[in-house]
């Protein structure tokens, strides 16, 4: 190749390959392609300034190990971020679960209590009609008795002889007279 400044300089075209060409068919960025540059005119654009391009490669290595080691920092950071929020998320879950299973649980109490209670009245109303049915039927049993006994009242005092006696001077019936 001829020696071009601008488009070809001889300090990058001096092998079978120009620097820029090998730069973009490795797809190398700014700080590679430029430390790839550096060492490949060390010593041939200015003898005098070799070490300063050298210099000058490693800058952009130590450049780009900077930038490299952000991005695993990076990495790493969201990498925590992303497990913590999972671990956040997870304890949201358990504590959205635990509530639910002590609402739950509170429901099947309140629903027992209820069903309890429900017995309970049920106890206590079927005590009360046992009572008033008990009642009921004392009473039934009152009042035969008393029919009874005013039926054999009756028996015997139509059994009993009619005495008539007068008294001052008019008939006087003692059965009739003590029914009024």
């Amino acid at each position: 190749m001829a020696n071009d400044v601008v488009n070809h300089p001889s300090h990058y075209t001096d092998g079978k390959i120009e620097v820029i060409t090998y730069i973009d068919d490795k797809n190398f960025n700014y700080c590679r392609g430029n430390a790839i540059k550096y060492i490949s005119r060390a010593g041939k654009k200015n003898p005098e300034k070799e070490i300063e391009d050298l210099e000058k490669a490693e800058w952009y290595i130590h450049h780009e190990i900077k930038r490299l080691e952000k991005i695993k920092a990076q990495k790493i950071k969201d990498q925590k971020i992303k497990r913590l929020e999972k671990i956040k998320a997870q304890k949201i879950k358990d504590q959205k679960i635990k509530r639910l299973e002590k609402i739950k649980a509170q429901k099947i109490k309140d629903q027992k209590i209820k069903r309890l209670e429900k017995i309970k009245a049920q106890k206590i109303k079927d005590q009360k009609i046992k009572r008033l049915e008990k009642i009921k039927a004392q009473k039934i049993k009152d009042q035969k008795i008393k029919e009874e006994a005013s039926n054999r009242a009756k028996e015997s005092w139509t059994e009993l002889p009619k005495t008539i006696t007068r008294f001052n001077g008019e008939e006087y019936d003692p059965v009739l007279d003590d029914e009024e």
